[in-house]
C-alpha cells in the first residue's frame, strides 16, 4: 500500500508542477491581445466604408443618374 501512496505522491507533484507552469506561462498572450486590436479595427473600417458607401451611392450617383437622364439634381 505505500508504493502506491509514493506513486500518487509524485503524480500529484508533477501534475502541480505543470499547472504552475502553465498558468505562469504568458507567450500567447501578446498574440491574442494583437487579434483583438486587429479584429477592433476592421470593424471600424467596415462600418466606416459602409457608411461612405451609401453616402457615395446616395448623393454623387444618385446626382449623376438624375443628370444622365435629363432631370434635374435635387
Amino acid at each position: 500500500m505505500t508504493h502506491v501512496g509514493k506513486a500518487t505522491g509524485f503524480f500529484e507533484t508533477e501534475l502541480a508542477a505543470s499547472v504552475q507552469r502553465f498558468s505562469r506561462d504568458e507567450t500567447g498572450a501578446a498574440s491574442v491581445e494583437y487579434g483583438m486590436i486587429v479584429g477592433m479595427i476592421s470593424v471600424a473600417i467596415i462600418a466606416t466604408l459602409t457608411s461612405i458607401g451609401v453616402t457615395i451611392r446616395d448623393d454623387i450617383f444618385g446626382v449623376i443618374s438624375t443628370a444622365m437622364s435629363g432631370g434635374e439634381a435635387e
